[in-house]
């Protein structure tokens, strides 16, 4: 249910991105705007992940939300972040995946919803670091397309849930060429298809580029009910 990739594909991925946060943190002024992130500026970046890596570290060794904490001051951040990032990455090597825990996807709740979720949270938010900065680096196809399930699957469900948002009552399918993979986000059939690379979309999806950008330059297609697809993608699917 907690994703395609294995836990030590989520593991590496989640070393990798943090280590491109922790050289973002340390080589760069903290007051460098995110403009994916409108604003924050790096520090407010690093402290936001920081705070998630400790609230999922916690989050293993309990069965009710975890309290959440404060990052520390701008200038202990950078090591402060490097140190998040270590606690979360030993806890979730020392856990068993299928051991029960508290999250926040669907029953049953595993300590593998964390790999899974840790994964793509500090990919998107190396991502948005590293972009500030310069050119972030390329997201990995597979823990892209992969991400683009976590948000068919998992977050667009849970805004509902949570009341966030009303249903859709149509349902888009997005199709990461790169990959062969397809997930379908709503309800029903689809109406329609976006077609792009596994990181194109995923990136659109969680609105760190502009989709309808991408369908004008060719790098992102779109076929069936454009209309309607358009309408949907305007809308606020993610948190």
């Amino acid at each position: 249910m907690y994703g395609a990739l294995t836990d030590e594909q989520y593991l590496t991925s989640t070393a990798r991105d943090a280590g491109v946060m922790t050289a973002v943190l340390t080589r760069h002024p903290l007051t460098t705007p995110v403009p994916s992130c409108p604003g924050w500026d790096l520090a407010e970046l690093g402290g936001h992940l920081g705070v998630i890596h400790r609230w999922a570290r916690d989050s293993l060794a309990s069965d009710s939300p975890p309290d959440e904490g404060q990052p520390p001051s701008r200038e202990e951040l950078a090591g402060w972040y490097r140190d998040s990032a270590d606690a979360l990455l030993s806890a979730l090597r020392a856990a068993r995946s299928d051991d029960p825990c508290w999250g926040f996807g669907p029953h049953p709740r595993t300590v593998r919803f964390w790999l899974r979720r840790q994964a793509h949270e500090t990919c998107i938010h190396a991502w948005d670091a590293a972009n500030a900065v310069g050119a972030p680096p390329a997201i990995a196809a597979d823990l892209a397309a992969d991400g683009l399930d976590e948000v068919a699957g998992m977050f667009y469900p849970r805004q509902i849930r949570l009341g966030r948002r009303e249903p859709l009552g149509v349902a888009l399918a997005f199709a990461a060429t790169d990959v062969g993979r397809v997930s379908v986000l709503g309800e029903g059939e689809p109406v329609a298809t976006v077609s792009g690379s596994a990181e194109q979309l995923l990136l659109g999806l969680w609105r760190r580029r502009d989709l309808a950008a991408l369908l004008a330059d060719g790098d992102v297609r779109m076929d069936g009910d454009t209309a309607v697809a358009h309408a949907v993608l305007a809308e606020q699917l993610t948190p």
